[in-house]
């Protein structure tokens, strides 16, 4: 399932977050899409904190307390794709599995200019959830932002549902 989310509340998703398994390979995943223009989310510039493994792209699994800004190492492909964790052929893969309190670091665009936030999550592989426990954003454009500082927050992501639960084959749940 995907999850969209409007992290500054402007009407507009700016990332996915996706748990999801591949019945073709016995494969469980949790990742993230910065820009998925073919669904209408995200952007060019919007990417998570992370860096290119041996054969996907990773987001950075962060301690509370690390700087999220210009001069981190942000993934960069054609979605501004990253897988969190994964689990492939009974292996576990990814620096997010079976994780609790971490931090997402991510950048996005707000009518042209960038932001830096985290977000603070759970994530296990089996089975694969994650969990969205907080998150907060710099509202000064171009500004640095400290894993865990909720000083910058002034804005809310939201959802219909206080909680989602569904079956990995359930595909997209909104």
């Amino acid at each position: 399932f995907y999850i969209p989310l409007d992290i500054d509340g402007g009407g507009y998703n700016d990332i996915i977050l996706q748990a999801a398994s591949n019945t073709m390979y016995p494969w469980t995943y949790v990742n993230g899409f910065g820009n998925l223009s073919s669904a209408g989310y995200g952007g060019p510039n919007n990417a998570f904190q992370g860096y290119a493994g041996d054969i996907f792209p990773y987001a950075s699994a962060l301690d509370s307390g690390a700087t999220i800004s210009a001069g981190a190492s942000f993934v960069s492909n054609a979605a501004n794709y990253a897988i969190f964790a994964s689990v492939f052929s009974g292996s576990t893969y990814g620096p997010w599995a079976d994780e609790t309190d971490k931090y997402l670091g991510f950048k996005f665009d707000i009518d042209g200019e960038l932001h830096y936030g985290w977000m603070r999550l759970d994530i296990f592989v089996t089975p694969v959830s994650f969990t969205i426990k907080d998150w907060a954003y710099n509202s000064n454009p171009d500004e640095m932002i400290i894993a865990g500082d909720m000083g910058a927050a002034d804005s809310e992501i939201t959802f219909n549902d206080a909680a989602v639960t569904e079956d990995e084959g359930v595909g997209t749940v909104t």
